[in-house]
């Protein structure tokens, strides 16, 4: 499958055009969706999408409150893109490491699922490079998940 999406992929590169329309088969989380890309030349294309523009929490969370919010990303996701909607994906980039395409994933009426995520804070603005960790760890806080180590003597 791999070297299927990658000959697809090549065809957007050297064809000019960074967009294409897929179906949503899943809601994996906030920010990762599953679609299928239909294909003239080969079999239609299954893969798993992360957005390119948003990072949601990931189930599952280590402090609750972010588990909280990977839910109502998770739910919120799932209302905008219902099994069957398709949807454009812009901005394609191959992800060799996790095997998925970064891509941004715009709804039928225009609007950018991971932009409305970050507006109604299911979500926080991601570039491509690291991101911060929903859950903060505070060292030596009493009920933190980190505490600080008592000096030896």
């Amino acid at each position: 499958m791999k070297h299927i999406f990658g000959i697809f992929l090549a065809l957007f590169v050297v064809s000019g055009a960074y967009a294409t329309s897929a179906t949503v088969l899943e809601v994996v989380d906030g920010d990762t969706i599953v679609v299928v890309i239909p294909s003239d030349t080969e079999n239609d294309v299954v893969q798993k999408v992360q957005f390119a523009n948003a990072n949601a929490p990931e189930f599952p969370a280590t402090c609750s409150a972010v588990k909280q919010i990977a839910q109502q990303a998770q739910d919120r996701a799932k209302a905008l893109m219902p099994q069957g909607t398709t949807v454009e994906l812009k901005n394609i980039k191959e992800n060799d490491k996790y095997k998925y395409v970064e891509a941004n994933v715009v709804l039928p009426d225009g609007r950018d699922v991971g932009e409305i995520l970050i507006k109604e804070k299911l979500a926080k603005s991601y570039d491509g490079k690291n991101h911060e960790p929903w859950c903060k760890k505070k060292v030596g806080v009493p009920g933190s998940s980190v505490q600080k180590k008592p000096k030896s003597k």
